[in-house]
């Protein structure tokens, strides 16, 4: 049954307990838990893609979701110079211009939003 199964056998090494409280040590609090999932298919992506960016390249980043945004940060942790990421919603521009603090247009016209 997988992932839907009622039961799941791991090591015990694999388990991390995730609590409310922010300040418990050696836990991991809901939020920075709740980031695990899509920093994952970030990392896998950069690892598909090579670890030494070609700085003639540009990233494009297809969403300013959460993993989108969060890709902003990955590339620019990678070194990529050029990052180039498509938005559906003002607010996405918004928290784009705001987590990289660049210029963007508006990707409803078919133009992306070019972060540099």
């Amino acid at each position: 049954k997988g992932g839907m199964a009622t039961e799941l056998v791991v090591p015990s090494t694999t388990i991390h307990v995730v609590t409310e409280e922010r300040e418990n040590p050696g836990k991991i609090d809901y939020a920075v838990a709740s980031l695990t999932e899509p920093v994952a298919v970030l990392v896998h992506a950069f690892r598909q893609a090579g670890e030494t960016p070609n700085f003639q390249d540009y990233v494009l980043i297809l969403g300013a979701g959460v993993i989108g945004l969060l890709g902003i940060v990955l590339a620019a942790e990678h070194g990529y110079k050029k990052i180039a990421i498509s938005y559906s919603y003002e607010f996405q521009k918004k928290a784009a211009q705001d987590l990289a603090n660049y210029l963007g247009l508006n990707a409803n016209n078919g133009i992306l939003l070019i972060i540099s």
